[in-house]
């Protein structure tokens, strides 16, 4: 998209300001064999495998899509680039800084809780950004980010009203990042990533003990990120056992750290 359309203006994610293209026609996302990615009013979900629909190295990417592209003197900008193709027809993207990272994307930055929203859908929510002393807590490579991003709208696919909310991360420089107001830091794996855990309507503020607490949901999400190169999911020792590895994701006993939350990763370092 950015190839295609070279007069958008590059984006920095800490500079606060998303850049969006608006298509104003079209259904969903297609990638032609060039690698360029457009909005076809003639390809949906119910025909994209149909004779004919898709031209030769055409890939069908749905209405929201997310990845990881190197641009090369797009605007100006040569380096890694997260894009992000949403569902009304708009394209967000962030470019990486000096150590690689880009800050998770979300409708307000600069909250401690918000949220990604395309159209009238909550992709997903944050919470608790940068709520301790110490480095920013909200960063990811972009490759990880996307990665997550698609997971979770494969998730939708058999949740769609749930939304999915994600805490600490990585920080600015990829190090690890303030583990409370005790002080210490944690997360040293790589693409590391805390969800809150997931109950009717998405995650909840609880732990693996509360009513809410859905065996159903969690091993979807775990089937959704174990298609999408995630290789750890850590949970707390009393449910761990009650989920199944899914692809290429093994699911591990977090300790009771993780009795409230997910927390899930590309391995260790």
């Amino acid at each position: 998209m950015a190839e295609k359309y070279p007069s958008i203006s590059g984006y920095a994610y800490c500079a606060n300001n998303p850049v969006i293209y608006v298509d104003p026609d079209g259904r969903d996302w297609v990638e032609a064999a060039n690698g360029d990615i457009t909005w076809r009013k003639d390809v949906t979900a119910d025909n994209y495998k149909d004779k004919g629909v898709l031209g030769q190295g055409e890939i069908y990417r749905g209405t929201t899509y997310a990845r990881s592209k190197e641009w090369n003197n797009v605007k100006g900008i040569t380096g890694t680039v997260l894009e992000i193709y949403k569902n009304d027809r708009s394209m967000t993207y962030a470019v990486a800084n000096s150590s690689g990272m880009v800050q998770l994307p979300v409708d307000n930055p600069n909250a401690k809780n918000s949220q990604f929203t395309a159209g009238s859908m909550t992709l997903y929510s944050n919470y608790n950004r940068n709520d301790e002393k110490g480095p920013q807590d909200q960063w990811g490579k972009p490759e990880y980010i996307a990665n997550m991003i698609n997971a979770i709208v494969d998730y939708k696919q058999t949740y769609p009203d749930d939304v999915v909310s994600i805490g600490d991360m990585l920080s600015p420089t990829d190090g690890k990042v303030p583990k409370n107001s005790s002080g210490g830091l944690h997360h040293a794996d790589v693409g590391t990533f805390d969800i809150r855990l997931l109950g009717p309507g998405g995650s909840y503020k609880g732990t693996v003990s509360d009513s809410r607490f859905d065996i159903n949901r969690t091993q979807s999400f775990i089937n959704s990120l174990g298609k999408h190169g995630f290789k750890r999911f850590l949970i707390g020792p009393s449910v761990y056992r009650q989920f199944n590895d899914s692809g290429s994701v093994k699911v591990m006993n977090g300790g009771s750290v993780h009795d409230n939350h997910y927390h899930v990763d590309m391995g260790k370092r």
